[in-house]
Order: structure tokens, then C-alpha cells, then sequence
């Protein structure tokens, strides 16, 4: 690993800390209000296929308007790790993710797309994630951002409750005290084994990962974030850190 690829670890390791976790109930009870349910569907595609698959995907835009298809969706492709192309969608009801209604009417215009696009793949995976309100960060003008930091932490079952407690307690203080604009935690529901939390942070350009880290700060300087990490890590059992890039001319904006 390269000196700047352990420093980026590392400060995403840091960071990443303050993914959480949702209220360890049954799912049944969780019922919010807001968008806070997100779907993610990852295609990871063959390499030689990688430049059909943008331009097939331009195709569904049209077909979803026409069908007057109400939930907006947002396409991300992958800067580290896998090569992959990744669309997001939030939802407020479980019953949004049904995913019938208006596009049952264009059956007939989807079927041959999306074979084409099946054509161009190796495989790919759908995960369910529920944003953590009490545990997120959400700015009222935020944006979405050009560039993510995503975080995918793992954390032992028997030691869940021990790291949300200490992400309560002392990472989100710390995360307002160094006033982070826009930060979403979450926790995976379905799609993967768990218990798996992730972080999304919007990052402005590499350039930024030089910068003084205003979280490591607001802990009180790297010596003690370091040992808050130290005392964290052996209730981590994985660890992944990628960077994802928008791809605006795949959104779908939803129709009202």
C-alpha cells in the first residue's frame, strides 16, 4: 500500500467511526418518516462492456418518464476497488421498493433494455440500508455531492451495542463541535451479512485529504483519536474504504 493510500485509510478510518447503528428492535417497528430507507444496487461490469453500459442506461431515462415513475435515482461509479457502477434511491415507505405501479405500463419498452444490460454484466447485488437520523448529519442545502467517501464497517454482534454507545457519546458530539456539514450513517438490513454500518461523506477533490482532519481535531488531536480507534478496532471485523464518483447524466429525477 502506498504512502497515500494508507494516510486516505486512515483518515476514512477515523472518520468512518461514525457510522452507527440503527435501534436494535425488530425491523417491523421501523417506520420513518422521511427518505430514510436506501436502496443500493451494484453492477459490476464485463471490461470490455464498460463503455455500452453507460449509453444503455441513458436509454431507461426516457421510459421512466413516460411512465410517469415517481421515485428519483442516482448513479455512481467506482474511482477504487472493483470496477463497478452503482445506482441509489431512497424511499420513505417499504412498500416504494415493490418497484411496480407506473412501470408495469412500460413492460414492453423495458424488457429488451434491460437484457441488454444483463448482456454487459458480471453480476450484481442489491443492499438495503436505513440512514440513522439520530446518528447523520444533514444540512437542509445540501446537494448531491460530485465525489463520496463511502466506509463499510463490520462489527462483532456481541460487541454492537458497545460501539453505538461510543459513537453517541463521543463521535457525533465531536462530529458537531467540528461543524461536518453532511454526514449519512447507516445500517445494512438486508443484502449482506451483518451487523454492517456505513458512512457516506461527500469530498470535494483528493486535494482535501491533505487538509487538517477537523473531526481528529475536535477529539482532541490525533493522540487521542488514536486511542479511541485502538480501543474500537477488536470490535471491527472488516474494514473497506472506496471513493465513488457521480455520474449526473444517469439521474433520473423522478416525476411529481
Amino acid at each position: 500500500m502506498s504512502e497515500f493510500e494508507t494516510r486516505l485509510s486512515r483518515r476514512q478510518c477515523f472518520s468512518a467511526l461514525a457510522a452507527t447503528a440503527a435501534t436494535v428492535g425488530t425491523l417491523g417497528a421501523q417506520q420513518p418518516a422521511e427518505k430514510n430507507i436506501r436502496s443500493i444496487t451494484r453492477f459490476y461490469v464485463k471490461p470490455d462492456r464498460v463503455a455500452d453500459f453507460p449509453s444503455i442506461l441513458k436509454e431507461f431515462l426516457p421510459v421512466f418518464s413516460k411512465a410517469g415513475h415517481k421515485v428519483p435515482s442516482d448513479w455512481w461509479r467506482s474511482e477504487t476497488g472493483p470496477s463497478e457502477f452503482v445506482v441509489v434511491s431512497h424511499h420513505a415507505k417499504w412498500s416504494e421498493l415493490d418497484n411496480t405501479g407506473a412501470l408495469k405500463e412500460v413492460a414492453a419498452d423495458l424488457a429488451p433494455l434491460r437484457a441488454r444490460m444483463r448482456q454487459c454484466l458480471e453480476r450484481s447485488e442489491r443492499i438495503i440500508d436505513l440512514i440513522m437520523p439520530e446518528c447523520s448529519i444533514r444540512s437542509s442545502k445540501a446537494e448531491i455531492p460530485s465525489v463520496v467517501s463511502v466506509t463499510r464497517r463490520r462489527i462483532k454482534p456481541e460487541h454492537v451495542e458497545d460501539y453505538i454507545q461510543a459513537v453517541k457519546t463521543e463521535i457525533m458530539p465531536a462530529m458537531k463541535k467540528a461543524e461536518i456539514p453532511t454526514s449519512l450513517l447507516t445500517r445494512t438490513l438486508f443484502g449482506e451479512p451483518g451487523p454492517v454500518f456505513r458512512r457516506s461523506t461527500p469530498v470535494k477533490s483528493w486535494a482535501q485529504i491533505d487538509e487538517p482532519d477537523r473531526l481528529t481535531a475536535a477529539m482532541g488531536g490525533p493522540a487521542a483519536m488514536q486511542k479511541f480507534v485502538t480501543r474500537l478496532e477488536p470490535w471491527i471485523i472488516e474494514n473497506e474504504n472506496q471513493v465513488y464518483s457521480r455520474i449526473p447524466e444517469l439521474d433520473y429525477k423522478g416525476s411529481v
